[in-house]
């Protein structure tokens, strides 16, 4: 299965027009719209793993953002398109996705990379415009606007 990974990787860099792609202990990393994706073989599901960090909790409302995480991640498990996880020592949230090889080929590969980056990007800019309540209702006694997602047009 290693080989079919390494195929599977070589075959999507030559279809992306990426020379020397380098598969070092069983991953390599692409860079997809400024983020790092990290690609890995995970020999006891005979898998690849797909890994890209959304970020370091917020200094203000962090348990407030984990139980936005949390109900994120809920989601994500349910539909099958992944899962948050929280770096116990520093606290830092990545994205990852598992996929079977045996039912990859490049293209559904491409897509699954690209549906991966683009999920990524909206944990991003989820945690990018998270407001702490107690900011929130700050900023709505001065006039702002809260969104459909709970967070605070400012």
């Amino acid at each position: 299965m290693q080989l079919q990974f390494n195929e599977l990787i070589e075959n999507l860099a030559a279809s992306l027009g990426i020379d020397g792609l380098v598969i070092d202990g069983g991953a390599t990393a692409l860079e997809i719209d400024g983020m790092a994706v990290t690609i890995a073989y995970d020999d006891a599901e005979s898998g690849v793993v797909l890994g890209g960090a959304i970020g370091d909790p917020p200094p203000e409302g962090a348990a407030e953002f984990s139980e936005l995480a949390l109900r994120a991640n809920s989601e994500l498990l349910t539909t099958g398109k992944g899962g948050i996880a929280q770096n116990d020592e520093t606290g830092a949230y990545t994205f990852i996705r598992r996929l079977q090889l045996d039912r990859l080929d490049v293209a559904a590969f491409g897509e699954a990379l690209q549906d991966f980056a683009n999920r990524l990007e909206l944990l991003r800019k989820m945690l990018a415009a998270f407001v702490p309540a107690a900011e929130a209702a700050k900023e709505l006694q001065d006039g702002g606007q809260p969104m459909e997602t709970g967070f605070m047009r400012v």
